[in-house]
């Protein structure tokens, strides 16, 4: 556009001619983008600074008739010409826009509507002129019927292009478009000349820096560090993945060397090579490595021990995913050693499972009266909710036997209103279902 205003400063206001029919197609670009050159100037007018207007050289005309080659509507070209280029009305008939005394006297003023509605369509979503050659779609008819209006046709705004369209844009293409008054060629509301129309463009580019990076060293710097930064990411990633390929194959080979002797002395390094293993393995590989370790660990008589029930807690934690820990803490209680539920315990319940756990649950309970000595009656409650959970068996009756002391009776009749008998029953009740 500062380009364009370039071009017509000098066929305007050097050689003092008016180009009358200023549109899209009417102005190609280099073949590097780099300059425009306006084209057609079959309806220019030559105009003096005596005589500033030129005058329309067409007839009334009936705007509810449809418009024909022959019997134009305006002097130029339609959606883009200015109201004052627009033919009279034919005696008795309506004109469109508000009439003033210039009507079909053109000036500069009206080269620079023309200018405004191309700027407006660059920054729309759609043509302006759509030329549409189905025989049931007449553009004319459309445009008479819902645009030959001050409303729709002057005071253009951005609002069709996006929430967040520049203001002083707008504001610059609503000078330009103008509803026309009395005073349109001398008011200050309107722009009579392109190096003022210029010079609001350019300050509006200079405090918006633009992204045709080439153009703006504010830019510029910016797109090239985002490059760089882009490259580098790229780069990382790759050597990331390759890493990770390249130590999750290494560290399962280490884990299966390593399980095919494997004696419980090797505790330790097993440790070492299961959370390395995980931690190496590919987001869709690693349940199936959990799964795999888990299966290794239970193998033996179906029971884990205690450091055991840390280790996979610390794959858990490891793990960071929560839409299968549930599961995995109630598969981690159903096969705890029984003489290690308090230090297996005392693992799980520094997990934060999202999710109702039975598992988690019991864990809780067990740790709450045997090592913090908290909640001793909630710890009670858990017990009757869980009294025929044979799922859980081992943990319910640790839950029982904790709880199974003087002072833990005496909190929960205090609490519940119970006898010492009738807590005592329900205690021997459990141990004779589940066995000690």
């Amino acid at each position: 556009m500062i380009n364009l205003c370039e071009i017509m400063e000098f066929v305007t206001e050097q050689k003092n001619i008016l180009h009358l029919d200023i549109k899209p197609e009417n102005i190609m670009v280099t073949r590097y983008g780099k300059e425009l050159v306006l084209i057609d100037f079959g309806r220019s007018k030559r105009v003096t600074v005596a005589d500033r207007f030129a005058v329309s050289n067409l007839s009334p005309v009936d705007y509810t008739k449809e418009e024909t080659q022959e019997k134009q509507y305006e002097y130029g070209a339609l959606g883009y010409a200015a109201p004052e280029c627009y033919c009279d009305a034919e005696d008795g008939l309506t004109f469109p826009f508000a009439q003033t005394s210039n009507q079909g006297k053109m000036s500069i003023e009206s080269d620079i509507f023309s200018f405004g509605a191309t700027f407006w369509e660059c920054l729309n979503m759609f043509e302006l002129i759509t030329k549409n050659n189905s025989s049931n779609f007449d553009i004319y008819d459309f445009y008479k019927e819902y645009f030959l209006n001050d409303e729709a046709y002057c005071n253009r705004d951005l609002s069709l292009t996006t929430p967040t369209y520049h203001q002083r844009l707008e504001k610059i293409i609503k000078k330009c478009t103008r509803k026309r008054s009395q005073d349109y060629t001398t008011s200050d509301k309107y722009y009579h000349s392109y190096k003022d129309l210029r010079k609001d463009i350019e300050f509006v580019k200079d405090s918006v820096p633009t992204i045709v990076k080439e153009e703006d060293v504010k830019v510029r710097t910016p797109f090239k560090l985002c490059g760089i930064m882009v490259a580098l990411t790229v780069v990382f990633l790759i050597i990331n993945s390759v890493y990770h390929l390249r130590a999750f194959t290494i560290a399962e080979n280490k884990w299966n060397n390593l399980t095919e002797t494997y004696n419980a002395t090797q505790f330790s390094e097993l440790s070492v090579i299961a959370k390395d293993y995980l931690s190496s393995a590919a987001k869709n590989q690693v349940d199936e490595t959990y799964d795999k370790i888990v299966k290794f660990t239970y193998q033996e008589n179906g029971f884990i021990s205690d450091y055991e029930a840390v280790l996979l807690v610390e794959l858990l934690s490891q793990m960071n995913e929560s839409e299968k820990l549930p599961e995995r803490v109630d598969e981690i209680m159903m096969h705890a050693d029984t003489s290690n539920f308090k230090a297996i315990s005392s693992e799980i319940v520094k997990l934060e499972v999202p999710k109702e756990s039975i598992g988690y649950e019991l864990a809780t309970a067990i740790y709450n009266v045997e090592v913090s000595k908290t909640n001793v009656v909630e710890a009670y409650e858990t017990l009757v909710k869980n009294k025929d959970n044979i799922v859980f068996r081992f943990a319910v009756l640790k839950l029982k036997n904790v709880l199974d002391n003087d002072e833990n009776i005496k909190l929960i009749m205090e609490s519940k209103d119970q006898t010492r008998e009738e807590i005592l029953s329900f205690f021997n009740v459990i141990t004779n279902v589940f066995g000690e």
